[in-house]
């Protein structure tokens, strides 16, 4: 059996960036942003790894490509 190479949170936020990325084309969406869970510093890390910056003391953002 082949193991996944990845956590249930990248692959939700692969999928929102996926869906992201079709709604753009429709009414321009430039940004993904997210609230992490408890503002835990080893989630905000994790997203950090994913391309996501920290916009202020709360929000993480992505730029949609």
């Amino acid at each position: 059996m082949q193991e996944i190479e990845s956590t249930i949170s990248k692959y939700l936020l692969l999928f929102a960036m996926n869906v992201s990325e079709n709604i753009k084309q429709t009414i321009g969406v430039k940004y993904l942003a997210l609230y992490p869970d408890a503002q835990s510093d080893k989630l905000i890390s994790h997203y950090k790894d994913m391309g996501f910056n920290v916009l202020n003391k709360y929000w993480l953002v992505v730029k949609l490509k």
